[in-house]
Parts: structure tokens; sequence; C-alpha cells
């Protein structure tokens, strides 16, 4: 299983989400429950244009070689489920 962080900002339209280690996977939904649900289909959508990209891209080269790559958990500068809470102006 992947894991990601989903980061969740309240603005005055609703509530913007985002994963953070991928630019551009975005979303948009009126309840941090929607924007959860339209940011992971976001994923999804991202993640199988990109294979099918790259699987188009490289059909006809002469070699491609695809493996997994494990990152050390240590990466992440906080733990993925750290809740932040609104800041006071």
């Amino acid at each position: 299983m992947i894991s990601f962080v989903a980061v969740y900002v309240e603005r005055d339209e609703g509530i913007v989400a985002y994963i953070e280690e991928l630019p551009g996977v975005e979303a948009t939904g009126l309840t941090v429950e929607e924007a959860r649900r339209n940011l992971r289909s976001a994923l999804e959508l991202v993640i199988a244009a990109n294979r099918r990209w790259t699987w188009e891209a490289f059909r006809r080269a002469r070699m491609m070689h695809r493996e997994t790559l494990l990152l050390p958990g240590d990466l992440r500068p906080y733990p993925a489920n750290t809740v932040t809470t609104a800041r006071s102006n």
C-alpha cells in the first residue's frame, strides 16, 4: 500500500485538498469528507494517466525497466496523521 500526506485547507468557498508529495494532485469539497473523496479520485486518475503515458511513451524503446522504489519512513517531517488547528491572526 502506498501512503501520501493529504492536506486540507479551509477557504471561503469550501475545503481545498492536495497531496503534499505530488504537486498538481488537488481537489475541493464543501466538507473535509467530500474533499477527501475527490482527492482520492484525483490521485487515482493521475496515477493511472501517468502509467498509461509511460507505457505509450516507452513501448517502442529497446529497454524499459520498471521497479518499486522503497523510501525510508523518516522522510516525512511529521507524522502523516498530524492535525493542525486553525491559527489566530
